[in-house]
């Protein structure tokens, strides 16, 4: 029995070691995870019970290690340069991960922030209140002590004053009013109206504490939050800075002929009769409605997006404005398959322009010369906009500024390719057999290579949007 006893005795001493040497693990009464939005919602009151601030401080606990693991996770993440340029396809992959973590995080700190928000108006309320009580119970106050200040000469009681105010502590004050029987009804309700105060300004003062304690909490995982997110992007920056410098190369590796030619085949059969009853434009109108500014110029990105060539112009505009189309013409091309929301490095825009995400392309006829427009990053549900083979006029909607495919801020990216002056029919038709979405004008270098300002407007070539618009990089527009 005694051997027993003492194997017992080593095992539990053993245990006790290794529970001393592990690392102390948070464990919650509650699932916190399935509950969040009802737990913000409840430590974000005042006026809680001892049992309610209790949970809540459990829930301050969880929040804090939930940020806390994040960053953790986060804090070998230092991708080098060269790394991201020997394999560029695998940390585009990578992109759509932090992307995804980032949008984890960034909830939570939108609920931080408006739980903060709260919590700093209960504590103005609080504290605004407190202050109320204060001058009431000081006025009450005064007007016990003038009141027995007033009885002093028809009381019956010898010494009344020094009785009254020889108290050690309020409470003391209080009983020997209360013992005193001269005291009118009236003044009685005004010591029981003091009593309530100080009581009520006790509560408040503790409510204040809670609240405040709950505030720093929440304010010191916010900024833990708010540590990861850039963790997160830096790493994003790096790789799209790799990524622009290649955007061109890899969109013209990807994008030879759109996906689905057969099936604009079948819709532009019967269009090309109609081309000849479309009126030429007599000029340009801007592709955006309403306000617009322009963030990104053609030919080349600004070094600050990492260079690398951009063969278009970007529309920056609020999402869901309408783009429309800038002069007569036809739909050529339709591709509807992507989130409206995208993030750099999507390849999205099948089967169109890689990365393009939802697309329109048009051919239109502007002062006797034909044009290949294409509009890339359009709203999810562009198709139920237009169709292929479908005639517009100058000023028709054709789709919605978005931010799909490899995007991360609204806005329209559009290309001009000039086809010279020919008969529109027939360039419809050169589309229809090739799916060539350039026209021939080619992409990346060889579409920088091939602007109409070096080719001596030998058709195909880029033209600038630029200047068919007459606008400037920076500055705003309206339509």
């Amino acid at each position: 029995m005694k051997k027993i006893i003492n194997k017992l005795i080593t095992i539990i001493l053993i245990l006790i070691v290794l529970v001393a040497s592990s690392k102390p693990m948070l464990v919650f009464a509650e699932d916190f995870g399935k509950k969040e939005d009802y737990y913000y919602s409840l430590c974000s009151k005042t006026g809680l019970s001892d049992s309610d601030k209790a949970i809540c401080k459990q829930f301050q606990a969880y929040l804090q290690e939930k940020a806390s693991n994040a960053n953790k996770n986060l804090a070998s993440i230092n991708n080098s340069i060269e790394a991201i340029k020997k394999d560029l396809s695998g940390y585009m992959k990578k992109v759509a991960e932090y992307n995804a973590a980032m949008e984890v995080i960034q909830k939570d700190i939108d609920k931080l922030n408006a739980s903060i928000a709260i919590i700093e108006s209960n504590i103005e309320i609080l504290e605004n209140r407190i202050e109320i009580r204060q001058e009431n119970i000081e006025r009450l106050d005064a007007y016990i002590k003038e009141r027995m200040t007033a009885m002093q000469g028809v009381s019956s009681y010898d010494g009344y004053i020094d009785f009254i105010f020889g108290a050690q502590d309020f409470g003391d004050f209080i009983r020997r009013i209360e013992g005193i029987k001269d005291i009118t009804a009236y003044d009685q309700y005004q010591v029981d109206q003091l009593q309530e105060e100080i009581r009520l300004l006790n509560i408040d003062k503790d409510d204040l504490l809670t609240q405040k304690t709950f505030l720093e909490e929440q304010r010191s995982t916010l900024e833990t939050n708010k540590n990861s997110i850039l963790v997160l992007k830096r790493e994003v920056e790096k790789i799209v800075v790799e990524y622009r410098k290649k955007e061109a190369e890899l969109q013209a590796e990807q994008t030879k002929a759109v996906a689905n030619l057969k099936e604009i085949q079948g819709a532009l059969n019967e269009v090309t009769k109609a081309l000849g009853s479309v009126a030429p434009s007599p000029g340009w109108i801007y592709p955006v409605k309403g306000n617009f500014s322009i963030s990104a110029g053609v030919w080349n990105y600004p070094s600050s997006f990492g260079g690398g060539r951009h063969i278009g112009v970007d529309f920056a505009a609020a999402g869901g404005r309408a783009v429309v189309a800038p002069g007569n013409g036809v739909i050529v091309f339709v591709a509807d398959r992507c989130a409206t929301k995208g993030f750099y490095c999507s390849g999205c825009g099948s089967p169109g322009a890689s990365g393009g995400g939802n697309q329109v392309a048009l051919m239109v006829q502007i002062k006797g010369s034909v044009y290949m427009i294409v509009n890339f990053h359009l709203r999810s549900g562009v198709s139920s906009v237009v169709k292929v083979g479908q005639i517009v006029s100058q000023g028709d909607v054709i789709g919605y500024v978005g931010t799909s495919g490899c995007s991360t801020g609204n806005h329209l990216h559009q290309q001009i390719v000039y086809l010279g002056e020919n008969n529109m029919a027939e360039m419809v038709t050169k589309f229809k057999n090739s799916g060539n979405l350039s026209m021939g004008a080619g992409w990346g270098g060889t579409a920088y290579n091939n602007r109409c300002t070096a080719k001596n407007w030998k058709a195909p070539c880029y033209e600038s949007p630029l200047t068919i618009y007459n606008v400037k990089v920076g500055k705003s527009y309206k339509n």
